[in-house]
């Protein structure tokens, strides 16, 4: 078996890091041919994500309308006529889904987020630091699933893999980076500035990711004006020596803050959905991020006092920083590939 189907949701409402991932773990497969079944609200977008990886891959897109049980006949049609692995990373997969996939003897690996259904897939895999074998221990059925958790299983690409090498802890607070996701922000972005103190965005450097989709983008330009401290970053898919020259990172516990996890950089971090609980939870526990909101919305409060105490308490960021770099070691997706051989 020398094939490998991907089957994902992207696009600006769902995100786009659950194609990232996908794509940073068959970047480490060379040797196979990939082909990609997605379901999106931005086909151009997707299409040049995918193809920035590369030329090889081919790709289909799915109805978004498509029913669970269309979808399902379609994809299992693609498999077969492959003779392929499956890569399944969406959040329409009930157990239902995956129960037929195991009847039609389709054998899969399954991202999960949420830890709140049985799990059928040969391979489950949750990289969380809030991901432990006893929040799944129930879910699934250690003789046929076999469960890759914790930040050992990290999924980055290898721009990241190479500056994580580079990466130093942090020992004060100066630059700051803002970043809520290449989709749409839900005004985010404009929610986080205009809840800083003045005084912080003089005293800081920012560095404020804006993208196509970013709501709000003409009163964040013109915050920028008011504040020369503001830098903006638009239109740009690489963000990681942002990342590396940055001593802070406000953003959400998605895909963004597994890749500032690789460089050491700490967060502050506001959940917006609920699939990111285990997450935000995870990186709370290992003292590596705090949490800046409730509800999916910001706290001001909380947001100024945690920029002044990291301003202030310099062994408070470094040791957030030093964690990190002690903790992961960007080897998770060889370490998942060989794992997805093992069943192959």
């Amino acid at each position: 078996m020398k094939n490998i189907v991907v089957r994902c949701n992207t696009g600006i409402q769902t995100g786009m890091g659950h194609l990232v991932r996908c794509a940073n773990l068959m970047s480490v497969f060379d040797e196979y041919t990939i082909h990609f079944l997605i379901k999106t609200d931005n086909k151009h977008l997707t299409t040049e994500i995918i193809k920035r990886y590369s030329s090889n891959w081919t790709f289909d897109y799915m109805d978004s309308n498509l029913s669970n049980k269309d979808d399902l006949k379609l994809l299992i049609y693609n498999i077969k006529a492959r003779n392929a692995f499956l890569i399944l990373d969406h959040y329409q997969v009930d157990e239902e889904y995956q129960k037929q996939l195991r009847k039609e003897g389709v054998d899969w690996l399954q991202f999960d987020s949420h830890a709140q259904q049985n799990l059928y897939a040969n391979i489950v895999l949750h990289s969380s630091p809030g991901a432990t074998h006893e929040l799944y221990s129930s879910l699934i059925d250690k003789e046929k699933t076999k469960a890759l958790l914790g930040v050992k299983y990290i999924i980055l690409n290898e721009q990241y893999r190479k500056l994580s090498a580079t990466s130093q802890a942090r020992t004060s607070l100066k630059s700051i980076m803002i970043c809520f996701g290449a989709g749409n922000d839900n005004k985010l972005i404009i929610e986080c500035l205009e809840n800083i103190d003045k005084d912080l965005l003089s005293l800081f450097s920012w560095n404020v990711v804006i993208g196509q989709h970013t709501q709000e983008k003409e009163k964040i330009r013109n915050l920028s004006t008011t504040f020369p401290s503001i830098q903006l970053i638009e239109n740009e898919y690489d963000l990681s020596y942002y990342q590396l020259n940055s001593d802070l990172l406000i953003t959400s516990p998605g895909t963004l803050s597994y890749e500032a996890a690789a460089l050491g950089l700490p967060m502050l971090l506001l959940k917006t959905n609920d699939s990111q609980s285990v997450n935000l939870k995870g990186w709370q526990e290992m003292k590596v991020a705090l949490n800046i909101g409730k509800e999916h919305k910001i706290d001001k409060i909380i947001l100024n006092q945690y920029l002044r105490k990291l301003s202030k308490e310099k062994n408070s960021l470094k040791g957030m920083s030093e964690i990190l770099l002690n903790t992961i070691d960007n080897q998770g997706v060889f370490r998942v590939k060989k794992e997805i051989l093992s069943e192959l």
